[in-house]
């Protein structure tokens, strides 16, 4: 072969191989990767599980422990005891959540119910404040009849 059709060959060869990696790599990024996503996504999902019971074991432990050892209890009472101890524990703490969250939440709703007249008072200025606003811009008349429409609706609204 000619010495420049074997350099023409390589060049060639070379831009293949190159155009090659780069549809490999969009071909990772557009069907590999999201596919890869969602299983990873899954994974935490089954493992949830024992990952509560691995919490729940080192929370139980020292609880059994203790009721073997110094109260003298029988491994399975001790341990059944002990669950239901902690359980019941986190069962008070979360239920004692809820119960201060939804009284600060009613708490939170009488204050806003009261301070509500005024705050749509200072939204409907502000939104006529804006309109006037837009009005002395001296915009084309299409675009002033677009916002006055859509401040109009935006007071409408509120």
């Amino acid at each position: 072969m000619d010495n420049e059709i074997k350099k023409i060959l390589k060049i060639l060869l070379k831009i293949s191989i190159t155009v090659m990696a780069m549809v490999a790599v969009y071909l990772l990024f557009v069907y590999i990767f999201p596919i890869l996503g969602k299983i990873l996504a899954y994974i935490p999902y089954l493992f949830l599980p024992f990952i509560f019971a691995i919490l729940i074991a080192l929370l139980v432990e020292p609880v059994v422990c203790f009721f073997e050892i110094k109260l003298r209890f029988e491994r399975t009472l001790a341990v059944i005891s002990s669950l239901l101890l902690v359980i019941g524990g986190f069962i008070y703490i979360v239920s004692l959540i809820v119960s201060v969250t939804i009284r600060q939440l009613s708490s939170l709703y009488r204050i806003a119910q009261s301070h509500s007249d005024q705050m749509i008072a200072q939204l409907i200025g502000s939104i006529s404040d804006l309109r006037l606003f837009y009005l002395r811009l001296d915009l084309p008349p299409q675009v002033q009849q677009t916002l006055q429409s859509n401040l109009q609706k935006a007071v409408e609204w509120g």
